[in-house]
């Protein structure tokens, strides 16, 4: 094991092999020249006689002064040796130098890189919440405009129901009509049939004088009965002429409510439409908002990606 000192002074050990320490705890091993050279002004043969006269404790140290003409070598081959590694040294350190310069600018790229990533996730975030509040406008356009064909779908049923009532009751008044037209045909055929009959029966008491009273008779009574048959067609005239008033009445009720009908119906094509361009105007903020969607997943994956590169 090597003795140092504080000194910069050369030690030799108890093998008689000498050995040179440095501040820097730097030693180079001396094995070229025995320890009988510990003073040059001194004869061989004196060496030999100081270490003999050295007890052995004595012999196992001995020191060299550093301006020793045996230090010269030694000192050189440490300064070659020192001055080789504080040029790697100084060769490594420009290198990291230069490497931590990379750093630094790839970091400043990342840097604003990851800047205008983040104001362009800003303003897709602002985008996005107007598209929000845009679809809820919408939504509640269609809410009110669903609320509102409800209603007209209603009206348009009640609408219906009404007219078939109508329809049914002009269908049955008209039946009606029909009866009583057929009843008049049948009053107007036999008044004609007692009219012939009168002309007939008038002829016979021209030609026979002698039935005259009982002509007469009868012809009061056939009068009686004519008068009854008229009144009964006046009756039923009246009748009638009220039924076809009433017809008259429900025809332009009818004629109401198919102008309703048709209005009703013209109003609920009309929202049908605008239901088609709403749903259209909804499928596109669908796409629009899986576009969004499509951006902000790749923003996401940019930002990991920077932060691996960063890691």
């Amino acid at each position: 094991m090597s003795q140092y000192d504080d000194d910069n002074d050369v030690v030799v050990d108890g093998s008689g092999i000498p050995a040179v320490s440095f501040t820097d705890n730097t030693t180079a091993n001396i094995t070229d020249y025995p320890i009988n050279y510990a003073d040059p002004n001194s004869p061989t043969d004196g060496v030999q006689e100081l270490q003999d006269a050295l007890t052995e404790d004595e012999q196992s140290l001995v020191v060299l002064d550093p301006s020793h003409p045996l230090m010269i070598r030694y000192q050189e081959a440490l300064k070659k040796h020192l001055l080789k590694r504080e040029e790697k040294l100084a060769i490594q350190l420009r290198e990291a130098d230069n490497e931590l310069k990379k750093i630094r600018e790839k970091r400043e790229v990342l840097g604003v890189t990851l800047y205008n990533l983040q104001q362009e996730l800003a303003r897709h975030q602002m985008l996005l919440e107007k598209e929000h509040d845009h679809f809820g406008e919408i939504n509640q356009d269609r809410q009110r405009i669903d609320q509102d064909l409800k209603y007209i779908k209603n009206k348009h049923l009640k609408k219906k129901d009404e007219h078939d009532t109508q329809m049914r009751q002009t269908l049955e008044t008209q039946k009606e009509r029909d009866v009583l037209q057929r009843r008049l045909h049948y009053m107007n055929k036999a008044k004609n049939d007692i009219r012939g009959d009168l002309s007939t029966m008038r002829r016979a008491t021209e030609k026979v004088d002698t039935e005259v009273s009982k002509l007469e008779a009868d012809k009061r009574v056939q009068d009686l009965f004519v008068d009854r048959l008229v009144q009964q067609v006046d009756n039923l005239r009246e009748q009638i002429s009220m039924y076809e008033y009433q017809l008259k009445i429900q025809m332009e009720e009818t004629k109401n409510i198919k102008h309703t009908l048709v209005e009703a119906r013209l109003e609920s094509e009309t929202l049908e439409l605008e239901t088609k361009q709403l749903m259209q105007n909804w499928n596109s903020c669908l796409i629009n908002n899986e576009n969004l969607n499509y951006i902000e997943n790749q923003i996401n994956s940019n930002d990991q990606w920077n932060e691996s590169n960063d890691n």
